[in-house]
């Protein structure tokens, strides 16, 4: 069994990170972050592909470091806790990403980032005609980043989703034509890989929903159809614990916040308004990893929680002066990340001002804890955990953060 086991982990390793992977080879940059530790470890990459971020779906990669490719000193320590800023300086963060290939962020303005662990600098990677939305690797075969994009109001955009299978360095259109057929104007608000087929996709745009069943060579419409409008499908994430059920969330174009879930990966798909007594979006979508009817969305002012499978939304966190942009969890602890206190910038123009907030529940949220944050950090816009249980926060204009909890 053990041998089997190490077979499988070899193969697995070697078609994700390249030939060479279990020695740490000099070959490729990558390589110098991983480390091949065990079949246990191997199981635990495959089995947690998929991540959860508001904008981002990531590679864990737990244990598998030869070394941190970030000098690992903090930039300040509050109550305990190591932050440490690692850019892109000034930043509007609005997709992070770990992959095997390294840590990438998607922006606001300047598109996809990818920080070479050589020189600790960040490599500007192109796309930056629209928002990046999503960043998405897939370990298919070839290994694939995928990345969603926003049109700016008055910007084309020849693909609504772009795919590179060289770490970023060249990008092909990834969304079946969808932005040809449309003007060059089309939106890929969310990208979920299924984690059990790496060719099976699924798109969230202005409010339809696409599945791709051939790796984004072609699409079609799941959920609603080509010309319906709304606010977007900010998020789709997939239960761990019923591989099957796929839930969304987003925001109407009569303002009103939704979530949807489907039972066979977006064949069909129930609808249901968490907030019906006020409008309202829904920024983040988690999933329970452990109790298939549980999941959390982060909204405007704070969290809900469904116990019942989405029949029915009660608040877990309340009363947040602003809005939870991602809902990360690990080994049972869920964080939220909020974009707070909104207020003009401090020039007049840009980007709005905001403050990080940053909660924590350790009850499967029956009880939250506020976590001191350092002072001037602009409020979270993605989140993820590393390989390494350190949260990595997308901010909306100071970069990329890592918390070692």
């Amino acid at each position: 069994m053990h041998g089997a086991e190490s077979t499988t982990t070899g193969s697995f390793l070697q078609r994700v990170f390249g030939t060479g992977a279990a020695g740490c080879s000099a070959g490729s940059p990558v390589m110098a972050s991983l480390l091949v530790v065990s079949a246990s470890t191997a199981r635990r990459v495959a089995r947690l592909w998929i991540g959860h971020s508001a904008r981002a779906v990531l590679v864990l990669v737990a244990g598998l470091s030869c070394s941190d490719p970030v000098a690992p000193e903090c930039t300040e320590r509050v109550e305990g806790r190591c932050w440490t800023s690692l850019g892109p300086d000034g930043q509007w963060v609005t997709a992070v990403a770990e992959t095997p290939w390294g840590l990438f962020a998607g922006t606001h303005d300047d598109g996809v980032f990818w920080l070479d662990p050589a020189t600790s600098r960040w490599r500007p990677l192109g796309l930056d005609h629209a928002i990046v939305s999503s960043v998405v690797f897939v370990p298919s075969d070839p290994p694939r980043l995928l990345v969603g994009v926003i049109p700016y109001s008055d910007e084309q955009t020849p693909a609504a989703l772009f795919s590179s299978a060289d770490r970023g360095l060249t990008w092909q259109a990834a969304d079946g034509g969808l932005a040809a057929r449309n003007g060059n104007r089309a939106w890929a608000w969310s990208i979920l890989a299924d984690a059990s087929n790496p060719d099976r996709l699924l798109m969230g745009t202005s409010y339809p929903i696409l599945r791709s069943d051939d790796g984004g060579r072609t699409w079609l419409y799941v959920w609603l159809g080509e010309g319906s409008a709304g606010g977007g499908v900010n998020m789709i994430a997939q239960s761990p614990a019923a591989p099957g059920r796929v839930w969304a969330g987003g925001e109407t174009a009569l303002l009103t916040g939704f979530v949807l879930r489907s039972e066979d990966f977006g064949t069909t798909w129930s609808w249901s308004d968490p907030t019906p007594r006020y409008d309202n979006i829904v920024w983040a979508v988690l999933p329970d990893p452990g109790t298939p009817q549980r999941v959390f969305i982060g909204v405007i002012g704070g969290v809900m929680r469904s116990q019942d499978g989405g029949a029915s939304w009660a608040s877990s966190l309340a009363r947040l002066p602003g809005q939870v942009h991602a809902l990360v969890e690990d080994q049972g602890i869920i964080y939220a990340l909020a974009n707070e206190n909104l207020r003009p910038p401090p020039s007049g123009t840009g980007a709005a001002d905001t403050d990080l907030g940053l909660y924590r529940t350790t009850d499967a949220g029956a009880t939250w804890d506020t976590l001191p944050v350092p002072t001037g950090v602009r409020g979270a816009w993605a989140g993820s955990v590393d390989g390494r249980g350190r949260l990595l926060i997308g901010t909306g204009g100071s970069g990329v953060w890592r918390v070692t909890p």
